[in-house]
């Protein structure tokens, strides 16, 4: 269970991601377009929100993607060190079974 918690963790993350920029740019377009009648702030406001989403989502959010890819890098170095290990000392793989 724990490692399929671990493996739809990227998946969550990616969501999160564009449920926080999407969600950013609707916001500023609604904010900046209650504010005057005219549609063109609620262009500049859902662009601003935009960028704003973007650098939150590069300033909070990319460190856990990170995380996850040295976390995935970490296994594949175990599993070809494991490998190269069973094929320099066949013995070994001998004993453990």
């Amino acid at each position: 269970m724990t490692n399929l918690v671990l493996d739809a963790y990227s998946a969550i993350i990616e969501i999160l991601l564009w449920v926080i920029v999407v969600g950013s740019g609707i916001a500023g377009y609604v904010f900046l377009g209650s504010i005057d009648a005219s549609p063109v702030f609620g262009v500049f406001g859902a662009i601003g929100g935009l960028v704003a989403g973007f650098l939150f989502c590069v300033l909070f959010v990319a460190p856990m993607i990170l995380l996850s890819n040295i976390r995935q890098k970490l296994i594949e170095v175990r599993d070809d060190t494991y490998k190269i290990s069973e094929e320099l000392n066949p013995l070994r793989s001998l004993k453990s079974k």
